[in-house]
C-alpha cells in the first residue's frame, strides 16, 4: 500500500510539473502575437487551433506526449499539420522523420489536407503492394528541399494494417509519431499496441474525438501508451479512481456523491489536464449550423414479428436449459438454428431456370463481390473465416435436432408461391440476429432467384420491413426537397438490401463498406462530393465512420444503432463539422420495445462517461461493456417476448402529413429553437 501511495504521489507530482511548464510556455506565447507557422497556407487558423498548437509545442519541449481529444470536426488534422510545420521552421533546417498512422479510410484525407494546408511539406502515402512499398523506401530516406533554409524527409502516412506485416518502418528513428483515431489503442493487449511499442520515436500524440468510450481501462491504455514510465499498472490506476459507486447512482438517482468519490475524480481530472486537450463545438464559438437528432419509431411487419418471436423463444429455451453454465460458448452458438425455406417444389424450381432473366436477376448479376454460403446457416461463420468443414463438425449435433426451427412453418401464409428462401441466421450471438431482424427480415432469410442462392429483390423489399417502409417514404420527400443523404448501417447485409432497393427506385448512390479498397473509397467519396445528382451515400458505420469529410450531405439516417454511441456520433460528424453550411438532420430508426430500443437507451447512459472523465460533467459514469452478458440476455429476452406487440398492425405508423413535417427542415429546426428557448 505504501508503494502504491508513493507511485500515486510521483504521478501527481509529474503531472503538476508538466502543467506548470505548459502554463509558463503559454504566458510566454501570450506576450508574442499569436501566429500560425509560415508553412501553413490557404487557411487562417482559429484561436483554439493556435492554442492546440501551443499545447503540442509545450508538451514537446518538455519531452511529454499527449492526447488531442477535440470533438470530431474541429480540425485535429490541421492542428497536427501545423505542429510539423512548426518543428520544421524552428529546427533551423534540421531534418527529421515524421510518421502518421491511421485507419485506411483516413489516409487519402491526410494526403489531401497536407496538399491543401502545407503544400511545401513533402508526403508519401506508404500503402499498396509489397513491390510498390519497396519502391517507395528510397524516397522515404531522401531529403526534400522545403525552402532555402529547410530540408526534410517526407512525412510518411500509412495504415494500421500495413504495420502488421511491414517491418521496414520500425527501422527508422522517428522524430514524431501521430496515431489518428487513437482510440484504437484502447485495448492494452491489442496487436497494434504491441507493434507500436517496438517503434523508435522521440515524441507521439494520439488524435481522437472519443478518448473514453466504455470504461476507465480504455483511458488507462491510452495514457500508458503515451506515458509508459509514468502511469502505474492498471489495477493500481483503477483503485485510484474507483468508479464502482456510480453503479448505485445508475440504480438510484438519489444516491449522493460522497466526499471521497468526488475527491477521487477531482484528482483524476487534475492529473489528466496536462496530457489531454479536449474542446467541444459549443466551447469554441464556431458558427457551425445546428444538428438535430430525431428518433423515428418503426413498427414490426408480420414477417419480422414471426422471426423475432421465434428467435426470442428459441433462445430462451436454450438459455434456460443451460443450468448455471450461462457462459458456455457452444451453447450460445447453438442458441439459434433455422433451416432453409423452400416455398415451392423442386420441379417448379427447375422450370424457373429456363426462364429469361428478370429485373431481380439483372440486379443480382451486378453483385459478384458478395459471398454466399453453399449451405444454410454457414454464412456468418464463413465471413469470420471459419473453414466449412469445421462448421459442419461443430454443428453436426444441431443438424439432427428435433428442436430446430423451420422457417417455412413460421412464415406459412406470408411467402408468395413463386418464392424460395435461403436462411442465414446461425450466429454466435442471438442479439445480433434480433438486431438484424429489426432492420429487415432479408438480412437473415432472403428470397433467392429460383435455382440459385442469389438474392432476389423486388417491390416486396419495402413491404416486409417497417424500417424500409419509413426509409422509402422519407427518401421520396428528401429527394424532392433537394437534400443529400448519408445512410449508415452496422450490417453490410442491410446495406446490400438497401443498395438493391435504390437500384429499383433509380436513385443514384455511392457506397463504402469494409469490402472497399482505398481506391474505391476515394472514388466513392469524390463522386458523392462533386456530383449533385448522387443522392445517397451508403456507409458501413464502423468501416466508414472515421476520418472522412462528407459535408455535401445535410441528412443522416442511422438504420440501426451501434452498441457504442461514440461510433454513431463519429458517423454523424462526417457531415456536421467545420465547413458545413446547412443544418444537419439526423434520423435514428428504432423499433420500439425491442433490442433496438434497448441499445439506444443503453447508449444514452454510456455518453455520460466522456462528460465525467474528460469534460468534468455530472457523475453518471457507467463502466459497462458492449453487448450483454448471458444473465442480462436472459433477463432481456424474458421481458421482451411480448412487449413490442402493442405496435403491431399500425402499418407505417405515420400519416402523410407527419412524414412531410418530419422531412421538412424548417419544421424540424423551428422545433429546435423552441426547445432551446424553453430550456434557457
Amino acid at each position: 500500500m505504501a508503494q502504491e501511495q508513493r507511485s500515486r504521489a510521483a504521478f501527481v507530482k509529474f503531472s503538476d510539473k508538466i502543467l506548470d511548464k505548459i502554463l509558463v510556455h503559454k504566458r510566454q506565447e501570450n506576450r508574442k502575437s499569436k501566429r500560425q507557422p509560415n508553412l501553413v497556407e490557404g487557411v487562417v487558423m482559429r484561436d483554439y487551433q493556435i492554442d492546440g498548437l501551443d499545447w503540442l509545442v509545450a508538451l514537446d519541449k518538455n519531452d511529454a506526449n499527449g492526447i488531442l481529444a477535440d470533438e470530431m470536426g474541429l480540425g485535429k488534422t490541421l492542428q497536427f499539420i501545423s505542429m510539423i510545420a512548426y518543428l520544421l521552421e524552428e529546427g533551423n533546417g534540421k531534418s527529421d522523420h515524421f510518421l502518421v498512422i491511421g485507419p485506411l479510410s483516413t489516409l487519402r484525407n491526410w494526403v489531401d489536407e497536407f496538399k491543401k494546408f502545407a503544400p511545401k511539406i513533402p508526403v508519401i502515402l506508404y500503402h499498396g503492394s509489397a513491390d510498390a512499398k519497396k519502391a517507395m523506401r528510397d524516397n522515404i530516406s531522401c531529403l526534400n528541399k522545403v525552402n532555402n533554409t529547410i530540408k526534410t524527409f517526407p512525412v510518411v502516412i500509412t495504415s494500421y494494417e500495413t504495420l502488421h506485416h511491414d517491418k521496414y518502418l520500425r527501422s527508422i528513428k522517428w522524430r514524431y509519431l501521430v496515431v489518428d483515431e487513437g482510440q484504437r489503442l484502447k485495448n492494452p493487449n491489442c496487436l497494434l499496441v504491441n507493434i507500436l511499442e517496438r517503434f523508435n520515436f522521440k515524441n507521439c500524440c494520439l488524435l481522437t474525438g472519443t478518448p473514453v468510450q466504455n470504461n476507465l481501462t480504455e483511458l488507462w491504455s491510452l495514457l500508458h501508451f503515451i506515458l509508459p514510465s509514468k502511469v502505474p499498472d492498471l489495477d493500481v490506476f483503477l483503485r485510484w479512481f474507483d468508479s464502482s459507486f456510480l453503479w448505485e447512482a445508475e440504480k438510484n438517482e438519489n444516491v449522493v456523491l460522497g466526499e471521497e468519490n468526488s475527491k477521487s475524480f477531482n484528482t483524476l481530472h487534475k492529473v489528466l489536464k496536462p496530457f489531454i486537450l479536449r474542446r467541444i463545438k459549443a466551447d469554441v464559438g464556431l458558427n457551425i449550423p445546428l444538428k438535430k437528432e430525431i428518433i423515428v419509431h418503426a413498427t414490426m411487419t408480420k414477417w419480422q414479428d414471426r422471426l423475432y418471436s421465434a428467435v426470442v423463444d428459441r433462445t430462451l429455451r436454450k438459455l434456460q436449459g443451460l443450468n448455471k453454465d450461462l457462459d458456455c460458448p457452444n451453447a450460445l452458438a447453438r442458441a439459434i438454428r433455422i433451416n432453409n425455406l423452400k416455398c415451392k417444389s423442386e420441379s417448379e424450381a427447375m422450370n424457373d431456370k429456363e426462364n429469361q432473366p428478370n429485373e431481380a436477376e439483372t440486379l443480382a448479376a451486378k453483385r459478384p463481390r458478395r459471398r454466399y454460403a453453399a449451405k444454410p446457416g454457414d454464412y456468418y461463420l464463413l465471413q469470420k473465416g471459419v473453414p466449412r468443414d469445421t462448421i459442419r463438425m461443430q454443428f453436426k449435433d444441431d443438424q439432427d435436432s428435433s428442436e430446430d426451427l423451420v422457417v417455412d412453418k413460421l412464415l406459412e401464409g406470408l411467402a408468395q408461391p413463386d418464392e424460395e428462401f435461403v436462411t442465414q441466421i446461425k450466429v454466435d450471438n442471438p442479439m445480433q440476429a434480433l438486431r438484424m431482424i429489426c432492420s429487415h427480415p432479408y438480412t437473415v432469410s432472403y428470397p433467392a432467384i429460383p435455382g440459385t442462392r442469389m438474392l432476389k429483390i423486388d417491390e416486396r423489399v419495402v413491404e416486409r420491413s417497417g424500417k424500409m417502409q419509413i426509409l422509402d417514404a422519407m427518401l421520396q420527400r428528401l429527394k424532392a426537397n433537394g437534400h443529400k443523404v448519408l445512410i449508415f448501417s452496422v450490417f453490410t447485409r442491410m446495406l446490400d438490401v438497401i443498395e438493391d432497393y435504390l437500384e429499383i427506385k433509380g436513385y443514384l448512390y455511392t457506397k463504402l463498406d469494409g469490402r472497399c479498397d482505398l481506391t474505391d473509397r476515394q472514388e466513392s467519396i469524390q463522386k458523392f462530393t462533386t456530383d449533385d445528382n448522387v443522392f445517397v451515400f451508403l456507409i458501413s458505420t464502423r468501416a466508414g465512420g472515421l476520418g472522412i469529410n462528407l459535408m455535401a450531405a445535410d441528412t443522416v439516417i442511422i438504420v440501426d444503432s451501434d452498441w457504442n454511441p461514440q461510433v454513431d456520433l463519429q458517423a454523424q460528424d462526417r457531415c456536421h463539422r467545420i465547413g458545413q453550411t446547412k443544418p444537419v438532420a439526423v434520423y435514428r430508426l428504432v423499433v420500439k420495445g425491442t433490442i433496438d430500443e434497448h441499445i439506444v437507451d443503453r447508449a444514452e447512459t454510456k455518453k455520460q462517461l466522456d462528460r465525467v472523465v474528460i469534460q468534468h460533467g455530472k457523475f453518471k459514469n457507467l463502466d459497462k461493456h458492449e453487448s450483454l452478458n448471458m444473465e442480462e440476455l436472459l433477463e432481456f429476452l424474458q421481458k421482451s417476448r411480448d412487449v413490442y406487440k402493442f405496435d403491431m398492425g399500425r402499418g407505417l405508423g405515420y400519416t402523410s402529413q407527419e412524414l412531410d413535417a418530419l422531412c421538412d427542415r424548417a419544421t424540424v429546426f423551428n422545433t429546435v429553437k423552441k426547445e432551446d428557448a424553453s430550456s434557457s
